[in-house]
């Protein structure tokens, strides 16, 4: 019979994720970005189809994708020059859950100065942009969550998910 762990503390580690030859930060990245299409083409392809004006979707459809192209094209420069294809993590695993923290000061200041100069600029997309970033700088999963955890052995990561998407990529 396996002896039950005493209570102890927390088991913590850091860890640098990479990006750019993370396959799965790429398919987040590319969800993302098409779950952003998705809802353009849904959104303005109903008044298009209203007015009767079907064949300008095709258009907007090719003019989006170029747009959604250019901004994932961004992302990856983004993650391979200022980010160095790392990202700096803590984990935490406790008696009550899971708790991951940001350590990319990079990061932190990329999502402070977004939200700033959104509010500068007027863009409450901006804006809000930046807030959620600066919101998920930490992030705690609480084991009587509703999650499942999978296990992806070449990436030594395990997935955290909901019903319908990853939570937490534990590294």
């Amino acid at each position: 019979m396996a002896k039950r762990r005493e209570k102890e503390g927390p088991i913590v580690w850091e860890v640098e994720v990479p990006l750019l030859t993370n396959p799965l930060m790429l398919k987040a990245w590319f969800k993302a970005l098409g779950a952003t299409y998705a809802v353009v083409m849904v959104v303005m392809g109903i008044p298009f189809i209203g007015q009767g004006d079907a064949r300008a979707i095709l258009t907007l459809a090719w003019i989006f994708a170029l747009v959604c192209g250019g901004i994932f094209a961004l992302g990856l420069v983004v993650m391979l020059v200022i980010f160095r294809n790392r990202y700096r993590a803590r984990f935490a695993v406790t008696d009550k859950g899971i708790h991951y923290e940001s350590l990319d000061k990079r990061a932190s200041l990329l999502a402070r100065a977004g939200a700033a100069l959104g509010a500068a600029a007027g863009s409450p997309q901006t804006v809000g942009a930046g807030l959620v970033a600066i919101s998920q700088e930490t992030l705690a999963l609480s084991w009587r969550g509703a999650f499942t955890a999978l296990y992806v052995p070449g990436r030594h990561t395990i997935r955290l998910r909901n019903r319908w998407r990853d939570l937490l990529h534990i590294q």
